[in-house]
């Protein structure tokens, strides 16, 4: 049996419990921090949104859409942008109105905000009033559709997949005209990369201070482990294998010896060093009781064992007698009760034996008796056989010879018929048995004693069919 050391035991809980606090906290600390981070970044677009929108006359906006013309208020909403874009944290804003969602998922450019850089070198790539839009993604189109439903208020969406513009989190807004028509959708874009960076730096920063403390927890714990718990515990065990291995096969209780170890704790293994110590003693003295007394009763096991053979075992033919018969019976009804019952019982009953005890002597009588009990016990080789009348046999077949109880019973009656034919030996060894066998049927049977009775009915029946050949072999004799 592999044993596994308590400092290596005390080292992986500790290790394991370091470990699960620092998964558990972090876990918590990156959804707190992701929400509350989110939860600035939705405030940061709402200001940035609400401040474009102010300063966009959504009639002429809207007008312009519908002529594709800029305006006057146009152009300044653009530089707008364009200064937010150079000066902010926002990765792109635009003015956009989706168009087509479930087949070409395109929308139509209202303004497209602009940096210096872009300005001066990417110009001719750039997104104008009146531009067709399908780079968009078919969920991006679909969220710009769904904003539109709910005017003057805005909207968040993070994409599920990066795109060709990158990885980005999105706030929108609907533009309306006075007339209540939701013509549009104003749009802002942070970075998530930037986002999942800040998070990242705040969460590696959490576990190097938890496993920092940690590690400090553990190397002191160890070391308190080790001179209050794991050192005296195992000094005590080497004090105890070695008293057991010195104390393995000893007759002589005087050379048990347990040296105690030197513990000095203050806490609960001195506590158990005293008691193994005491223990110790009380064994010692245990011992040389036990060894008195063992003979003693060993001696009581062999008489009891031998009065018990006495006692449920015939005198003359050293099979079963009656009361190991009713043990028997008892055992059957057991099994009756549990429906785990499976047996049958031959009854068996031996002609002529009073005739030859008035004839001939009970001495040949006995060998009558003795000698067709070895047949029985002959014939059910496997199977209890009980003695329980002068003439009277009971065999109870289980398992084996319950199965094969009726190759048995034809093997009985041919060797009953062999002696039955003879005519050249004495009057005693003729051995003549009348038989019968019931098997226990649980539709009509509620216990033993009426399978008993069935196969009592059944050995009379053939006791009386076999009483005119047992008469004409008599009047031979």
């Amino acid at each position: 049996m592999n044993k596994k050391p308590l400092n290596t035991s005390i080292s992986i809980f500790c290790i394991s419990f370091i470990l699960f606090i620092c998964l558990v906290i972090s876990f918590v600390n990156y959804h707190s921090f992701n929400r509350a981070l989110y939860e600035r970044y939705n405030s940061y677009l709402t200001d940035v949104l609400r401040f474009i929108e102010s300063n966009i006359d959504t009639n002429d906006l809207y007008e312009c859409m519908l002529t594709n013309t800029k305006s006057e208020n146009y152009n300044e909403v653009q530089q707008l942008m364009n200064d937010i874009l150079d000066t902010g944290n926002v990765h792109y804003l635009y003015i956009v109105t989706p168009l087509d969602i479930e087949k070409y998922h395109t929308c139509l450019t209202v303004m497209t905000g602009m940096t210096k850089e872009e300005i001066l070198y990417e110009y001719d790539q750039q997104n104008f009033l009146g531009d067709i839009f399908d780079d968009f993604p078919e969920e991006t189109v679909r969220s710009f559709a769904e904003a539109m439903k709910t005017p003057g208020q805005i909207s968040f969406e993070k994409d599920k997949e990066s795109t060709i513009w990158g990885f980005d989190y999105t706030g929108m807004l609907p533009l309306t005209t006075s007339d209540g028509t939701t013509f549009t959708v104003l749009a802002a874009d942070l970075s998530i990369s930037n986002i999942y960076k800040t998070l990242w730096k705040h969460l590696l920063l959490n576990v190097v201070l938890i496993l920092g403390i940690g590690f400090l927890f553990y190397m002191f714990f160890i070391f308190w482990a080790k001179h209050n718990i794991t050192k005296p515990i195992r000094l005590l065990e080497e004090s105890v294998v070695q008293f057991a291995r010195t104390s393995h096969n000893l007759s002589n209780p005087d050379l048990l010896i347990y040296n105690q170890p030197v513990i000095h704790t203050g806490n609960e293994v001195e506590a158990l060093s005293d008691a193994v110590t005491k223990m110790a003693d009380d064994i010692k003295a245990y011992a040389k009781n036990i060894v008195e007394a063992e003979n003693k009763i060993s001696n009581l096991k062999e008489s009891a064992s031998k009065l018990g053979m006495i006692a449920y075992q015939d005198a003359l033919t050293h099979v079963k007698n009656k009361a190991a018969y009713d043990i028997a019976i008892s055992k059957l009804n057991e099994k009756i009760a549990n429906k785990k019952a499976e047996f049958g019982l031959v009854m068996i009953d031996l002609n002529c034996l009073k005739h030859i005890n008035d004839v001939y002597g009970h001495e040949n009588g006995n060998i009558y008796i003795v000698s067709s009990c070895s047949i029985i016990c002959t014939i059910f080789t496997h199977s209890p056989v009980f003695r329980i009348g002068g003439d009277e046999f009971v065999v109870i077949l289980e398992n084996t010879d319950f199965n094969f109880h009726k190759e048995l019973m034809h093997a009985f009656e041919v060797a009953i018929e062999g002696y039955a034919i003879k005519t050249d030996c004495k009057p005693w060894e003729r051995i003549s048995m009348a038989s019968g066998l019931a098997i226990y049927d649980p539709k009509i049977d509620e216990d033993v004693n009426s399978v008993f009775e069935r196969a009592d009915k059944l050995m009379y029946e053939n006791k009386q069919t076999m009483k005119a050949l047992m008469a004409q072999s008599l009047q031979e004799i």
